[in-house]
């Protein structure tokens, strides 16, 4: 187990789609990628060794090879938010959505085989057996269905006491857990009884079986985190047996069990994942007999400053990446009725590298016409406004001297006082040719008035109404601020009251606005 590497994969609110390499032996998680995965909120995931499933309520499923770190496709055979996803062995995805369909797809080629109707509304959730023939769900008609996989059919339905919301299998697949809000029903399969209930005064957001020792005993056990931030090994009857804090500032939103081992990861809203040896935690507890021990010791850390969704830990040992370019022969056809053709795949990656020639002659001339310039602000501000004028086509005549001074700041690299040509070109350049990264930098730059490396609300605010007042030529103040709240409410990850660069960049991605907008007041002109 000390050589034991694992990937983790986690989801977020802001689109973001993380993956961490990780090990026993160096016991830290170092990012393999983080990429904008949806066009909105991630909200399901499902990956083996080699393929990535991810869900979003774009309605689509997203596909990756690990292998290679691509993006190999869609699905789109849903019509609603994704709410689940389950990979059957090597040959199958299981999908589910809220139109009410489960889906099957064939890896091989990832053609929609097959849509299961049956659920009434929404289904919440799905799990398959470890034998891979069978198929649980819960749906919002308050049913549980028993699918059977091999021949495509509900074998049973059962009517739940309440709204469930997901169901979970047993390691060895002879029980299975139903969750409800603040309850999970657990029950074995062969007398389909219930034979334990874990209640809780909060709500119940994850949990998996996994298997102890306590001494020379086996312990069958059902491990549970919820919005108390707290997490909890209870035996299947539902006694309790132990409890920790798992050091999640916000409620602990998923976990995930290593197949095969004791090692856990969890994520919380607060952009905080943590891996556990589930073992070590049930020592540390039996240890400290309060009735809340503290934190266990925990084999790993990282922070995404993102709020999480979902997280899925899978091995990696067997994960070898392999260099492919665009050229390369896919391994299997888009359908059946296709041959398989050359075809171009999706890199993953935050930046475009596509080469700007049209831009790049512009700036050229504004160079040619610049070369011998230098633009003082300290007592003539105006000068700089002056040559914006002159080599800029829609500088907005009513833009205020604030905004004057900030963009000259962000120009103004070595902080002299003065931009020469060169600082003056690599502003422009990095507005029209940069990648998505540097523009945020450099907007990072004009929003941060006092120059403290953080955005508080009150310049963000200053900045946007100066603007936006400017450009529509009406006082926008009330509209700016009710924005800029709602941004600090969502992306202010640690709570201290301003935005760093990392929070800031995030807030770009689901607020294009605030480096969009700053765009619109320069415009370089076509070389005459």
């Amino acid at each position: 187990m000390d050589e034991h590497k694992f990937l983790v994969i986690a989801g977020t609110y802001e689109r973001l789609l993380y993956g961490l390499n990780g090990s026993m032996a160096e016991k830290e998680l170092v990012p393999s990628f983080i990429y904008p995965a949806h066009i909105s909120c991630i909200t399901a995931l499902a990956c083996t060794p080699r393929f990535l499933a991810t869900g979003s309520t774009d309605e689509h499923v997203k596909l990756y090879d690990l292998k290679i770190r691509k993006e190999i496709g869609s699905l789109m055979h849903h019509s609603g938010t994704i709410t689940g996803l389950s990979f059957v062995g090597k040959h199958h995805l299981i999908t589910t959505s809220e139109d009410g369909c489960i889906g099957i797809v064939r890896t091989s080629d990832w053609e929609h085989l097959k849509s299961l109707q049956g659920h009434v509304g929404t289904v919440l959730g799905l799990d398959v057996h470890p034998s891979g023939k069978v198929l649980l769900s819960v749906g919002k008609d308050k049913t549980l269905k028993c699918w059977d996989l091999q021949r495509a059919i509900c074998s049973f339905s059962m009517k739940l006491s309440g709204l469930p919301n997901k169901v979970k299998w047993s390691i060895t697949g002879t029980h299975f857990a139903v969750f409800f809000d603040k309850m999970v029903q657990i029950n074995d399969l062969e007398s389909g009884k219930i034979i334990g209930k874990v209640e809780q005064k909060t709500r119940i957001n994850s949990g998996c079986f996994a298997h102890l020792l306590d001494g020379e005993e086996k312990l069958d056990v059902f491990v549970i985190g919820g919005d108390d931030k707290m997490l909890r090994i209870f035996k299947l009857d539902g006694t309790l047996v132990g409890t920790w804090e798992s050091g999640h500032n916000f409620r602990v939103k998923d976990l995930s069990l290593l197949s095969g081992t004791n090692i856990l990861a969890t994520c919380g809203s607060d952009g905080t994942i943590f891996i556990w040896d589930l073992q070590a935690c049930y020592t540390h507890v039996k240890e400290n007999p309060q009735e809340i021990a503290n934190i266990a010791p925990q084999i790993a850390t990282y922070n995404a400053k993102c709020r999480l969704t979902c997280i899925r830990i899978v091995d990696a040992k067997d994960v070898k990446q392999t260099k492919k370019t665009v050229e390369d022969k896919p391994e299997w056809p888009e359908s059946d009725y296709e041959v398989a053709e050359k075809k171009a795949k999706i890199t993953v990656t935050f930046e475009d590298d596509k080469p700007k020639t049209e831009i790049k002659k512009k700036v050229k001339k504004i160079k040619k016409k610049t070369s011998t310039l230098t633009m003082d602000k300290k007592g003539k501000p105006l000068k700089f406004a002056k040559v914006l004028a002159a080599n800029v086509v829609h500088w907005s005549a009513g833009a205020q001297l604030l905004f004057l001074e900030r963009l000259f700041d962000a120009f103004d690299v070595d902080r002299s006082g003065t931009i020469d040509y060169n600082e003056f070109i690599t502003g422009l350049t990095v507005y029209f040719e940069g990648t998505e990264i540097q523009k945020s930098e450099l907007t990072f730059q004009i929003y941060d008035i006092d120059k403290s490396g953080d955005i508080q609300p009150k310049e963000l605010v200053k900045i946007m109404a100066e603007m936006y007042s400017s450009y529509y030529k009406t006082d926008k103040t009330e509209e700016v601020q009710k924005i800029v709240h709602q941004v600090f409410e969502d992306l202010d990850i640690n709570g201290d009251g301003s935005l760093s660069i990392n929070e800031f960049r995030l807030m770009t991605i689901k607020e294009p606005l605030f480096t969009d907008f700053v765009a619109q007041f320069l415009e370089i002109p076509d070389p005459k």
